[in-house]
């Protein structure tokens, strides 16, 4: 990338927060293990307590409601190869430095790449979401299910709407599993389930009732839930 390339870059440059930053980095490894030729920067991490880290992001994730960077870091001392990785509370971040930023100055660049964390999602977005993704489901189990969500019990704000789409996506993952999966799991699930309904709630869990099967939903509110589909899984076991 050549001066005039790399000026005209920064003068589009969309700003991002760094935790949004950090998302992104994490898509673009997802890109690069789905055998995408993407070029994977290396970054720096700076914490609260003054310490710094280098690496490449590998995931960034929310297991029990707490958004964790795991960073691979290449430079461990006296060690070869360097397999070493770092797991780091996001909120623990105050700056991410991108070493040789040129090198993806595209995906830098490129709005539909920003993270989640930036979408603008309102209620109507999340209906088509859930129309567009049940109609699929339907027709690939050849089902005439139905799915809502209990609104009043939503969360106010823009996070809670974004994690439903997700949380909506594995609810229909796990179902579907489970109709894969277990000798009787697709009559089970034909037979006995009829509705779906998604409420917030502040544990986890499912209940079954006259063809109604209800999800409990926590953390909609987080800043980023990452839906635990293997315990949405063994909760909607359990109800059957």
């Amino acid at each position: 990338m050549n001066p005039n390339e790399w000026n005209s870059l920064l003068a589009t440059l969309p700003v991002r927060t760094v935790n949004s930053m950090l998302n992104d980095l994490a898509m673009l490894r997802g890109q690069y293990n789905a055998g995408r030729k993407v070029a994977l920067p290396l970054v720096q991490i700076a914490l609260t307590s003054g310490q710094m880290f280098e690496g490449y992001v590998v995931a960034v994730d929310s297991p029990r409601n707490e958004e964790t960077l795991v960073l691979h870091s290449p430079r461990g001392e006296h060690r070869h190869p360097q397999k070493d990785l770092i797991y780091v509370r996001t909120s623990a971040i105050v700056s991410v430095t991108i070493l040789d930023a040129h090198t993806i100055g595209k995906f830098l660049n490129d709005k539909a790449n920003i993270s989640a964390e930036q979408e603008v999602v309102t209620k109507i977005d999340v209906k088509r979401f859930i129309a567009q993704y049940l109609d699929d489901f339907n027709t690939l189990k050849h089902l005439k299910l139905n799915c809502d969500v209990d609104w009043d019990t939503l969360p106010q704000g823009a996070s809670a709407l974004r994690n439903l789409k997700d949380e909506v996506a594995a609810v229909l993952d796990a179902l579907g599993e489970i109709m894969d999966e277990e000798d009787t799991g697709y009559e089970t699930i034909t037979k006995s389930v009829k509705n779906v309904i998604l409420k917030a709630h502040s544990q986890s869990g499912a209940a079954l009732k006259k063809g109604v099967l209800t999800i409990l939903c926590p953390y909609l509110d987080a800043p980023r839930r990452i839906s635990d589909r293997e315990s949405i899984k063994r909760s909607i076991e359990d109800a059957l």
